[in-house]
C-alpha cells in the first residue's frame, strides 16, 4: 500500500500519549487493584472509615466511568478525579468536604495512575521518530493528562518523554493540564495550529480514542489517523471517519517504513 497523497502533503505529526506511543499499563485489573487500594489508604488516613468497602469501591469505578467522558468535553480532566470522589461522596450519602481535603484524598491514587512506570513504549516507537525526524517532518504531542502531579512537581508528560528519550524530537507538547481544555474540545487542536502555524489540512493527528482523537481532531479540518486497538468504528451517517487506520502504531510505522 502507497503513501496516499495527503499524507506526503503532512507537515506536522500531532500524536496523542497514553495507548498510542505508548501502551497504558494503568488499564490492568493489577493496576486498578492497587489504585484502589491507595485511595482506601488515603481515605483512612483523613478519617473515613468506610464499612462496606465492595460497594464503595464499586460506586467509585463506576462514576468514574460514566463522568469522564463528559467532563473532558467540559475542560475538566485534570479535575475530574476530585469531581469523582465528590459525586461518591454524595451517592454513599456522606457530607462532602471541601475542594482541597478532596484533591488531597485523592492525590495519591492520582499519582499511581499517572506514574510513569504506568507507560510502556510501543517496540517500533524510537524508530517512527526517528524516521520522521528524518524526512523533514515536525513531531507535537496533544494529550489529555495533567500538567503535574502538584505544585513545583514535574511534568508528567516531559518526565516519560525524557525517560524514554524522546523527549527532543517534539517541537510542541500540549498538555489538557496546562490549558485546562481537552480532547475533543475542538480549541486544544487550535492550539496546535496556532503553534506550528500550519493549515488544518498539514497536520494529521494520531490517536486511539474516536471520540477524543478522531473526532475532535478531524472537526477542525485536520487529517486523523485511528489507532484501533482492537476496536471497531460503528459507521453511521455522523460519524467522522478517520483517514488511515492501524492497530497500533507499530503497524503504521511498518507502513511508513515499506512505502518510504
Amino acid at each position: 500500500m502507497q503513501n496516499p497523497e495527503w499524507l506526503k502533503l503532512i507537515k506536522v505529526f500531532s500524536f496523542d500519549l497514553g495507548d498510542t506511543l505508548f501502551e497504558y499499563l494503568g488499564n490492568t485489573q493489577t493496576s486498578y487493584d492497587r489504585e484502589n487500594q491507595i485511595l482506601l489508604e488515603s481515605m483512612e488516613k483523613h478519617g473515613y472509615h468506610i464499612a462496606d468497602i465492595p460497594k464503595f469501591l464499586d460506586i467509585y469505578q463506576k462514576t468514574i466511568k460514566s463522568n469522564y467522558l463528559a467532563l473532558l468535553k467540559e475542560g475538566k480532566d485534570t479535575k475530574y478525579m476530585y469531581v469523582v470522589l465528590r459525586k461518591v461522596f454524595q451517592i454513599m450519602g456522606w457530607t462532602v468536604p471541601n475542594v482541597p481535603t478532596l484533591v488531597d484524598i485523592i492525590r495519591p491514587a492520582n499519582l499511581h495512575r499517572f506514574s510513569t512506570s504506568n507507560f510502556k513504549p510501543f517496540h517500533y516507537l524510537h524508530s517512527l521518530l526517528e524516521l520522521l525526524q528524518k524526512n523533514g517532518r515536525k513531531m507535537i504531542l496533544i494529550s489529555n493528562i495533567p500538567e503535574s502531579s502538584g505544585p513545583g512537581e514535574p511534568k508528567f508528560a516531559d518526565e516519560i518523554l525524557k525517560r524514554n528519550h524522546i523527549f527532543d524530537f517534539f517541537s510542541y507538547i500540549i498538555l489538557s493540564g496546562e490549558l485546562e481544555i481537552s480532547k475533543p474540545n475542538p480549541a486544544i487542536f487550535n492550539q496546535a495550529l496556532h503553534l506550528t502555524g500550519v493549515k488544518p489540512s498539514q497536520i494529521v493527528h494520531i490517536g486511539d480514542s474516536y471520540e477524543m482523537d478522531v473526532v475532535g481532531a478531524a472537526s477542525i479540518g485536520m487529517r486523523t489517523i485511528w489507532l484501533t486497538n482492537g476496536h471497531e468504528l460503528k459507521k453511521n451517517p455522523i460519524t467522522r471517519t478517520p483517514d488511515l487506520e492501524f492497530p497500533s502504531i507499530n503497524e503504521f510505522y511498518e507502513f511508513l517504513n515499506l512505502s518510504d
